[in-house]
């Protein structure tokens, strides 16, 4: 039984940290795309709100939903 609690927790631990990375990549891009290589990003873009919109339709598709836009 602790082996096989040892390989869960390793499993976790790997799933983690993709799940970490991939949230640095995807920060990373949308930053790169707000300030299109300027300092700092111009406020008032509304590209968080159409990859969340994007991102969350897919999800629900995905699930076999049907999604209100």
């Amino acid at each position: 039984m602790k082996l096989q609690t040892n390989i869960y927790q390793t499993i976790k631990n790997i799933l983690q940290t993709a799940r970490n990375n991939a949230y640095k990549q995807v920060n990373f891009i949308i930053v790169e795309e707000e300030q299109k290589g300027e300092n700092r990003a111009e406020y008032g873009s509304f590209l968080i709100k159409e990859c969340s919109l994007s991102l969350y339709t897919l999800r629900r598709i995905k699930k076999g939903k049907k999604c209100i836009n």
